[in-house]
């Protein structure tokens, strides 16, 4: 793609967005606004101590409780809660820098290690993704390339989600999207990785002394239900998006009792309003959610409130990623 083309398309991306941030705060009025990005440093921190001891507890279950349908529903829940500890560290310490910079980095690290996730590597890719988001330049275009349905379903394998991030799906002339990091950045990413690799290479040592608890509660549902759990989401936050609209910058869909925390409010309409207001804690979506819905529905946006249809659309139909869906989806 040539570089005014580039430029064109980043620009009109960027436009769209700030229109549709512009025309919901007009509607809210600065007060509300202002009331939804209200952080509560007390839940912040209830949160997060409760996620990790649900990790620790679900580990110890599931290494000593004998295989059936509990130990199987703690697997699955072992699984979520891996990537729920990730939009944790998304939420808090990427997006709102809770307690800091300097404490943000090691908390965020403390929360995206357990899903294999190196922080200031993630946070570089997703800042870019939000400032660029359907345009060029959006580290997640990449996912365009999930166009065809081998790939989609070889995205529930871990060794698919692998294959994703080393552009081995890649189509066409795409380039690959690469950072472009700061010495700082750089330095951080590497210090990063290397505890990464010092905590696995523990957590290996650790499983000859207690192979239950490791294997079983901890990688078992890393190798078998994160990856589900992360295509799941790849469906609920930019599957079905119309480019041509101010507000949809992700796929409109309404998510509910359940859908909400197993995502910890970040997908679906929460992720759409996340585009808008990137800071408004997680603990307070349902809210900005309720308050935005009319003006999305009114701006024509369509409302997906089956998920068993957005899977029929992905995996059986085969619609493409970042697309705007034909309207038998919705």
């Amino acid at each position: 793609m040539a570089g005014k083309e580039v430029q064109e398309r980043t620009e009109a991306s960027s436009a769209r967005r700030a229109a549709g941030t512009r025309q919901i705060s007009q509607v809210l009025g600065p007060d509300v606004v202002r009331s939804l990005h209200k952080q509560n440093v007390f839940i912040d921190a209830g949160v997060g101590v409760g996620l990790l001891a649900a990790v620790v507890a679900l580990a110890l279950g599931l290494g000593t409780v004998p295989i059936g349908l509990l130990w199987l529903a703690m697997l699955v829940a072992q699984g979520f809660l891996l990537q729920i500890l990730a939009f944790f560290a998304h939420d808090a310490f990427v997006h709102r820098a809770v307690g800091g910079r300097r404490f943000s980095r090691v908390a965020g690290s403390v929360f995206a290690t357990p899903a294999t996730v190196v922080f200031s590597e993630y946070k570089h890719l997703h800042m870019a993704h939000h400032r660029h988001v359907n345009g060029a330049g959006d580290s997640e275009e990449y996912k365009r390339d999930f166009d065809r349905r081998w790939v989609k379903w070889a995205l529930l394998t871990p060794v698919g989600t692998q294959m994703s991030w080393f552009g081995v799906f890649r189509r066409g002339d795409r380039e690959r999207w690469a950072p472009d990091y700061t010495d700082e950045e750089a330095r951080m990413v590497k210090q990063e990785t290397r505890a990464l690799i010092l905590v696995f290479a523990g957590l290996v040592g650790l499983a000859f002394l207690s192979p239950g608890v490791v294997l079983r509660g901890y990688f078992l549902p890393l190798l078998l239900v994160a990856p589900i759990a992360s295509s799941l989401r790849v469906i609920l936050e930019h599957a079905d998006v119309d480019v041509s609209t101010p507000l949809a910058s992700s796929t409109f869909y309404r998510t509910g009792a359940v859908s909400g925390p197993m995502f910890l409010w970040g997908a679906g309409d929460c992720h759409l309003v996340h585009h808008l207001y990137p800071a408004i804690p997680f603990y307070r979506m349902r809210r900005a959610v309720k308050l935005i819905e009319p003006v999305l529905l009114d701006s024509g946006l369509r409302q997906h409130r089956s998920f068993g249809k957005l899977l029929y659309g992905w995996f059986i139909r085969n619609e493409a990623h970042g697309t705007s869906w034909p309207v038998t989806n919705a």
